[in-house]
């Protein structure tokens, strides 16, 4: 991106996040988010194996293509399985959808300043 670009790309998140999107409406769905992606992360790096063989094949690492991976998820693939995998996994006895309703949340913008922070 060029310099010219990118400082317009800059101006306009800013305007966004100050003037368009709900911050405080979106906070028990950041933490729900968060959640997932932790869940997802953790049960992904314990079970490389799960993966679509392609998200290792071009990594040098396991825990980079578990990061691949959750991050090219939509919101619905992204609750659907981690509603499976809990489902599947004993330890994961406190459910981490009983808190909130069953709606899809903009998972990829949280996922993005999640993985920025």
């Amino acid at each position: 991106m060029s310099p010219r670009v990118l400082k317009a790309t800059g101006v306009l998140r800013d305007f966004l996040f100050e003037r368009v999107y709900d911050v405080q409406s979106a906070l028990p769905e950041t933490e729900r988010a968060r959640q997932v992606i932790r869940f997802l992360y953790a049960y992904f790096l314990k079970h490389p194996q799960a993966l679509p063989p392609e998200y290792l094949l071009h990594c040098d690492t396991e825990w980079r293509g578990v990061v691949d991976y959750i991050a090219n998820m939509t919101d619905q693939y992204a609750l659907k399985t981690a509603e499976e995998l809990a489902l599947l996994t004993p330890q994961a006895s406190h459910n981490i959808f009983s808190k909130f309703s069953i709606q899809a949340f903009p998972f990829q913008i949280v996922v993005l300043r999640y993985l920025s922070l």
